[in-house]
Protein backbone atom coordinates (compact mmCIF):
# COMPACT_ATOMS: atom_id res chain seq x y z
CA UNK A 1 0.00 0.00 0.00
CA UNK A 2 1.19 3.64 -1.06
CA UNK A 3 1.20 5.92 2.05
CA UNK A 4 -0.26 9.22 2.23
CA UNK A 5 1.71 11.74 3.69
CA UNK A 6 0.03 14.88 3.57
CA UNK A 7 -3.60 15.82 2.58
CA UNK A 8 -4.55 19.46 1.63
CA UNK A 9 -5.98 22.24 -1.25
CA UNK A 10 -4.12 24.87 -3.04
CA UNK A 11 -6.48 28.02 -2.80
CA UNK A 12 -6.48 30.30 -6.19
CA UNK A 13 -7.93 33.00 -7.30
CA UNK A 14 -10.54 31.70 -9.90
CA UNK A 15 -11.33 33.50 -13.50
CA UNK A 16 -14.14 35.95 -14.07
CA UNK A 17 -17.07 33.89 -15.00
CA UNK A 18 -17.64 34.30 -18.52
CA UNK A 19 -21.05 36.01 -19.84
CA UNK A 20 -21.38 32.70 -22.30
CA UNK A 21 -20.79 30.05 -19.25
CA UNK A 22 -24.03 27.71 -18.92
CA UNK A 23 -24.76 25.12 -17.11
CA UNK A 24 -24.55 22.39 -19.16
CA UNK A 25 -20.61 23.61 -19.38
CA UNK A 26 -20.29 22.80 -15.95
CA UNK A 27 -22.37 19.62 -16.19
CA UNK A 28 -20.05 18.40 -18.07
CA UNK A 29 -16.84 18.21 -15.93
CA UNK A 30 -18.72 17.51 -12.76
CA UNK A 31 -19.43 13.82 -11.21
CA UNK A 32 -22.68 13.26 -9.40
CA UNK A 33 -22.58 14.36 -5.99
CA UNK A 34 -22.10 11.60 -3.20
CA UNK A 35 -22.45 11.86 0.72
CA UNK A 36 -21.78 15.64 0.87
CA UNK A 37 -18.49 15.50 -0.87
CA UNK A 38 -19.24 15.84 -4.51
CA UNK A 39 -19.12 18.90 -6.85
CA UNK A 40 -21.41 21.80 -5.68
CA UNK A 41 -24.94 21.59 -7.70
CA UNK A 42 -24.17 22.98 -11.13
CA UNK A 43 -27.10 26.03 -10.94
CA UNK A 44 -25.68 27.05 -7.28
CA UNK A 45 -22.49 27.23 -8.95
CA UNK A 46 -22.72 29.32 -11.71
CA UNK A 47 -24.85 31.80 -10.05
CA UNK A 48 -22.70 32.15 -7.30
CA UNK A 49 -19.62 33.15 -9.51
CA UNK A 50 -22.12 35.36 -11.75
CA UNK A 51 -23.11 37.14 -9.32
CA UNK A 52 -19.10 37.80 -7.61
CA UNK A 53 -18.20 38.73 -11.19
CA UNK A 54 -20.90 41.88 -10.94
CA UNK A 55 -19.90 42.95 -7.68
CA UNK A 56 -16.35 42.75 -8.00
CA UNK A 57 -15.58 40.21 -4.98
CA UNK A 58 -12.86 38.03 -5.56
CA UNK A 59 -13.19 34.66 -5.43
CA UNK A 60 -11.19 31.85 -4.55
CA UNK A 61 -11.67 28.08 -5.30
CA UNK A 62 -9.18 25.02 -3.78
CA UNK A 63 -8.11 22.00 -4.87
CA UNK A 64 -7.45 19.18 -2.85
CA UNK A 65 -4.88 16.73 -3.36
CA UNK A 66 -2.89 13.85 -1.54
CA UNK A 67 0.70 14.04 -0.86
CA UNK A 68 1.96 10.35 -1.48
CA UNK A 69 4.96 8.35 0.02
CA UNK A 70 6.47 7.97 -3.99
CA UNK A 71 6.79 12.09 -4.32
CA UNK A 72 2.98 12.01 -6.19
CA UNK A 73 0.38 14.19 -6.00
CA UNK A 74 -3.38 12.96 -6.89
CA UNK A 75 -6.10 15.54 -7.32
CA UNK A 76 -9.22 14.49 -5.06
CA UNK A 77 -11.14 17.85 -5.95
CA UNK A 78 -11.49 21.22 -7.71
CA UNK A 79 -14.59 21.84 -7.73
CA UNK A 80 -15.01 23.96 -4.09
CA UNK A 81 -14.76 27.50 -3.50
CA UNK A 82 -15.86 30.96 -1.91
CA UNK A 83 -16.03 34.20 -1.71
CA UNK A 84 -13.00 36.11 -0.07
CA UNK A 85 -13.71 39.65 1.47
CA UNK A 86 -17.10 41.35 1.07
CA UNK A 87 -15.14 45.03 0.50
CA UNK A 88 -15.26 45.32 -3.78
CA UNK A 89 -11.61 47.21 -4.52
CA UNK A 90 -8.47 45.51 -4.97
CA UNK A 91 -6.89 47.25 -1.91
CA UNK A 92 -9.64 46.50 0.79
CA UNK A 93 -10.30 43.00 -0.34
CA UNK A 94 -6.56 41.87 0.69
CA UNK A 95 -5.76 44.55 3.64
CA UNK A 96 -7.34 42.26 7.05
CA UNK A 97 -5.47 39.36 5.02
CA UNK A 98 -2.71 37.81 5.99
CA UNK A 99 -1.33 34.28 4.94
CA UNK A 100 -2.28 32.44 8.11
CA UNK A 101 -5.82 34.42 8.03
CA UNK A 102 -6.67 32.64 4.16
CA UNK A 103 -5.18 28.99 5.43
CA UNK A 104 -7.50 28.96 8.63
CA UNK A 105 -10.26 30.09 6.21
CA UNK A 106 -9.93 27.33 4.14
CA UNK A 107 -9.04 24.39 6.75
CA UNK A 108 -13.07 26.06 8.48
CA UNK A 109 -14.59 26.10 4.94
CA UNK A 110 -13.39 23.18 3.46
CA UNK A 111 -13.91 20.98 6.66
CA UNK A 112 -16.19 17.89 6.66
CA UNK A 113 -19.11 17.25 8.57
CA UNK A 114 -17.90 13.73 9.48
CA UNK A 115 -14.09 12.65 9.58
CA UNK A 116 -15.03 9.21 8.94
CA UNK A 117 -16.90 9.67 6.04
CA UNK A 118 -14.25 11.83 4.63
CA UNK A 119 -11.30 9.16 5.36
CA UNK A 120 -13.67 6.53 3.63
CA UNK A 121 -13.74 9.61 0.59
CA UNK A 122 -10.15 10.17 0.31
CA UNK A 123 -9.46 6.51 -0.02
CA UNK A 124 -11.98 5.59 -2.40
CA UNK A 125 -10.74 9.24 -4.46
CA UNK A 126 -7.54 7.32 -4.54
CA UNK A 127 -8.36 3.98 -5.68
CA UNK A 128 -10.26 5.74 -8.38
CA UNK A 129 -6.87 6.98 -9.41
CA UNK A 130 -5.63 3.68 -9.14
CA UNK A 131 -3.68 4.21 -5.83
CA UNK A 132 -4.12 1.55 -2.74
CA UNK A 133 -3.52 3.84 -0.16
CA UNK A 134 -3.35 2.90 3.43
CA UNK A 135 -6.16 4.28 5.61
CA UNK A 136 -4.17 4.67 9.20
CA UNK A 137 -2.07 6.79 6.45
CA UNK A 138 -5.04 9.06 5.45
CA UNK A 139 -6.44 8.90 9.22
CA UNK A 140 -2.58 10.56 10.65
CA UNK A 141 -2.22 12.62 7.48
CA UNK A 142 -1.78 16.18 8.05
CA UNK A 143 -3.85 19.14 6.58
CA UNK A 144 -1.57 22.00 4.74
CA UNK A 145 -2.75 24.83 2.87
CA UNK A 146 -0.81 26.24 -0.22
CA UNK A 147 -1.16 29.08 -2.30
CA UNK A 148 -1.65 29.75 -6.17
CA UNK A 149 0.42 32.42 -7.86
CA UNK A 150 -2.67 35.04 -7.86
CA UNK A 151 -3.26 34.59 -4.10
CA UNK A 152 0.95 35.26 -3.54
CA UNK A 153 0.32 38.26 -5.68
CA UNK A 154 -1.98 39.41 -4.37
CA UNK A 155 -1.17 39.28 -0.87
CA UNK A 156 2.40 40.87 -1.56
CA UNK A 157 0.74 44.09 -2.74
CA UNK A 158 -0.82 45.81 -0.16
CA UNK A 159 1.97 45.95 2.20
CA UNK A 160 5.78 46.69 2.16
CA UNK A 161 7.28 46.74 -0.83
CA UNK A 162 9.46 43.26 -1.84
CA UNK A 163 12.85 43.49 -1.47
CA UNK A 164 15.21 41.74 -2.73
CA UNK A 165 17.69 41.87 -0.21
CA UNK A 166 16.22 40.53 2.40
CA UNK A 167 15.31 36.92 3.14
CA UNK A 168 11.92 35.73 2.36
CA UNK A 169 9.91 33.50 4.42
CA UNK A 170 8.45 30.75 2.51
CA UNK A 171 6.53 29.30 5.13
CA UNK A 172 5.11 29.21 8.95
CA UNK A 173 3.91 27.17 10.89
CA UNK A 174 4.20 24.93 14.44
CA UNK A 175 5.02 21.34 14.89
CA UNK A 176 2.72 19.28 17.52
CA UNK A 177 4.24 16.66 19.85
CA UNK A 178 2.79 14.97 23.23
CA UNK A 179 4.51 16.75 26.12
CA UNK A 180 6.76 14.37 28.29
CA UNK A 181 4.76 13.18 31.31
CA UNK A 182 4.84 15.85 33.99
CA UNK A 183 6.60 15.10 37.61
CA UNK A 184 3.94 16.13 39.80
CA UNK A 185 5.68 16.19 43.20
CA UNK A 186 8.48 18.15 41.18
CA UNK A 187 5.62 20.45 39.52
CA UNK A 188 4.04 21.88 42.60
CA UNK A 189 7.48 22.34 44.56
CA UNK A 190 8.35 24.67 41.42
CA UNK A 191 4.92 26.08 41.37
CA UNK A 192 5.12 26.61 45.65
CA UNK A 193 8.34 28.00 45.50
CA UNK A 194 7.76 30.79 42.45
CA UNK A 195 4.70 32.06 43.93
CA UNK A 196 6.25 32.53 47.53
CA UNK A 197 8.80 33.97 46.29
CA UNK A 198 6.51 36.85 44.40
CA UNK A 199 6.64 40.44 46.42
CA UNK A 200 3.28 41.91 46.94
CA UNK A 201 0.07 40.51 46.13
CA UNK A 202 1.59 36.80 46.05
CA UNK A 203 2.93 36.86 49.23
CA UNK A 204 -0.66 37.49 51.17
CA UNK A 205 -1.94 34.40 49.61
CA UNK A 206 -2.20 31.82 52.28
CA UNK A 207 0.71 28.75 51.34
CA UNK A 208 -2.51 26.44 52.62
CA UNK A 209 -4.04 26.94 49.42
CA UNK A 210 -3.57 24.29 46.86
CA UNK A 211 -1.00 25.84 44.12
CA UNK A 212 -3.71 25.79 40.95
CA UNK A 213 -6.08 27.64 43.16
CA UNK A 214 -3.32 30.67 44.10
CA UNK A 215 -2.34 30.88 40.15
CA UNK A 216 -6.63 31.21 39.51
CA UNK A 217 -6.60 34.17 41.78
CA UNK A 218 -3.36 35.85 40.72
CA UNK A 219 -4.05 35.27 36.98
CA UNK A 220 -6.32 38.45 36.50
CA UNK A 221 -2.93 40.06 37.55
CA UNK A 222 -0.80 38.77 35.59
CA UNK A 223 -0.27 40.56 31.87
CA UNK A 224 0.16 38.17 28.83
CA UNK A 225 -0.83 37.79 25.35
CA UNK A 226 0.07 35.54 22.78
CA UNK A 227 3.06 37.32 21.95
CA UNK A 228 4.45 37.17 25.58
CA UNK A 229 6.08 34.25 27.34
CA UNK A 230 3.11 32.46 29.73
CA UNK A 231 4.16 33.01 33.33
CA UNK A 232 5.70 29.87 34.29
CA UNK A 233 3.46 29.50 37.34
CA UNK A 234 0.47 29.38 35.03
CA UNK A 235 2.32 26.91 33.31
CA UNK A 236 3.04 24.49 35.97
CA UNK A 237 -0.39 24.76 37.44
CA UNK A 238 -2.34 23.60 34.44
CA UNK A 239 0.12 20.77 33.90
CA UNK A 240 -0.67 20.01 37.49
CA UNK A 241 -4.32 19.93 36.63
CA UNK A 242 -4.24 18.02 33.80
CA UNK A 243 -1.45 15.74 34.79
CA UNK A 244 -3.80 14.68 37.76
CA UNK A 245 -6.71 14.49 35.29
CA UNK A 246 -4.61 11.77 32.84
CA UNK A 247 -5.25 14.68 30.63
CA UNK A 248 -2.37 14.32 27.81
CA UNK A 249 -0.61 17.87 27.32
CA UNK A 250 0.32 18.60 23.21
CA UNK A 251 3.30 21.00 22.96
CA UNK A 252 3.43 23.47 19.72
CA UNK A 253 6.93 24.71 18.57
CA UNK A 254 6.43 27.61 16.02
CA UNK A 255 8.44 28.41 13.00
CA UNK A 256 9.55 29.82 10.20
CA UNK A 257 10.94 28.21 6.85
CA UNK A 258 13.13 30.58 4.75
CA UNK A 259 14.00 31.08 1.18
CA UNK A 260 17.54 29.73 2.44
CA UNK A 261 16.55 26.50 3.64
CA UNK A 262 16.68 27.36 7.05
CA UNK A 263 14.34 26.74 10.00
CA UNK A 264 13.83 29.28 12.38
CA UNK A 265 12.55 28.14 15.69
CA UNK A 266 10.28 31.68 16.91
CA UNK A 267 8.30 29.97 20.52
CA UNK A 268 8.56 27.17 22.13
CA UNK A 269 6.17 27.55 25.01
CA UNK A 270 2.91 27.05 23.22
CA UNK A 271 0.66 23.77 24.36
CA UNK A 272 -2.81 22.85 25.42
CA UNK A 273 -4.71 19.67 26.16
CA UNK A 274 -5.82 17.44 23.78
CA UNK A 275 -9.26 15.61 24.40
CA UNK A 276 -11.13 15.77 28.44
CA UNK A 277 -10.53 12.36 28.85
CA UNK A 278 -8.15 9.99 30.20
CA UNK A 279 -7.83 7.02 28.47
CA UNK A 280 -5.37 6.46 25.49
CA UNK A 281 -8.39 4.78 23.20
CA UNK A 282 -10.48 7.09 23.55
CA UNK A 283 -8.40 10.67 23.60
CA UNK A 284 -7.24 9.57 19.83
CA UNK A 285 -11.08 8.42 19.26
CA UNK A 286 -12.23 11.52 17.58
CA UNK A 287 -9.46 12.90 15.94
CA UNK A 288 -7.11 12.56 12.82
CA UNK A 289 -4.96 14.37 10.92
CA UNK A 290 -6.77 17.17 9.96
CA UNK A 291 -8.91 18.02 13.53
CA UNK A 292 -5.61 18.05 15.03
CA UNK A 293 -4.40 20.68 12.02
CA UNK A 294 -7.55 22.84 12.61
CA UNK A 295 -7.42 22.26 16.48
CA UNK A 296 -3.92 23.80 16.48
CA UNK A 297 -4.72 26.48 13.50
CA UNK A 298 -7.61 27.84 16.09
CA UNK A 299 -5.51 27.33 19.18
CA UNK A 300 -2.80 29.20 17.76
CA UNK A 301 -4.71 31.91 16.34
CA UNK A 302 -3.60 35.46 17.22
CA UNK A 303 -5.59 37.87 18.18
CA UNK A 304 -4.24 40.83 15.96
CA UNK A 305 -2.58 39.61 12.69
CA UNK A 306 -0.75 42.83 12.07
CA UNK A 307 0.75 42.90 15.59
CA UNK A 308 1.58 38.98 15.11
CA UNK A 309 3.37 39.32 11.81
CA UNK A 310 5.49 42.33 13.52
CA UNK A 311 6.43 40.04 16.42
CA UNK A 312 7.63 37.50 14.26
CA UNK A 313 9.52 39.80 12.15
CA UNK A 314 11.07 40.77 15.51
CA UNK A 315 11.51 37.45 16.58
CA UNK A 316 13.34 36.25 13.04
CA UNK A 317 15.36 39.69 13.74
CA UNK A 318 16.92 38.55 17.39
CA UNK A 319 18.02 34.88 15.70
CA UNK A 320 19.76 37.03 13.56
CA UNK A 321 17.30 36.99 9.73
CA UNK A 322 16.71 40.74 8.22
CA UNK A 323 13.32 38.98 6.48
CA UNK A 324 11.42 40.84 4.72
CA UNK A 325 8.04 41.62 6.42
CA UNK A 326 5.85 41.10 3.19
CA UNK A 327 6.76 37.69 3.00
CA UNK A 328 5.80 37.64 6.62
CA UNK A 329 2.34 38.74 5.01
CA UNK A 330 1.76 36.77 2.60
CA UNK A 331 3.49 32.79 3.98
CA UNK A 332 0.80 30.39 4.53
CA UNK A 333 0.49 28.51 8.20
CA UNK A 334 1.35 24.79 8.25
CA UNK A 335 0.67 22.53 11.37
CA UNK A 336 3.22 19.52 11.18
CA UNK A 337 3.21 16.20 13.51
CA UNK A 338 6.18 15.21 16.06
CA UNK A 339 6.61 11.44 16.04
CA UNK A 340 5.12 10.84 19.31
CA UNK A 341 1.63 12.69 17.58
CA UNK A 342 2.75 10.62 14.22
CA UNK A 343 2.38 7.63 16.00
CA UNK A 344 -0.87 8.08 18.40
CA UNK A 345 -2.86 8.92 15.19
CA UNK A 346 -1.43 5.52 13.70
CA UNK A 347 -3.07 3.47 16.23
CA UNK A 348 -5.65 1.13 15.34
CA UNK A 349 -9.36 2.87 16.06
CA UNK A 350 -11.43 1.50 18.62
Amino acid sequence: MVEVVALGAVVELADPVGSGATVEELDATMQPRDGGYGPVPSKMLLAQRSRMTKTGRPHLYAVEFADLSDGRRIVLRDDRGWRHWPPNTPASRWRIANGREIAKMAILILDPDDNDDWERWVVEQLRSAGVDADPASVHAAPYQVDFGSRVQHELRQPGAMNEPQRTEVVALGAVLELADPVDLDAAVDELVAIIESRDGYYRLVPREMQPAEQVRRAEADIPHSYYCTVPREMMLAAQVRRAKAGIPDLSAVEFADLSDGRRIVLSTDRGWNHWPVNTPASRWRNANGRESTKRAILILDPDDNDDWERWVVEQLRSAGVDADPASVHAAPYRVEFGTRVQHELRQPQQ
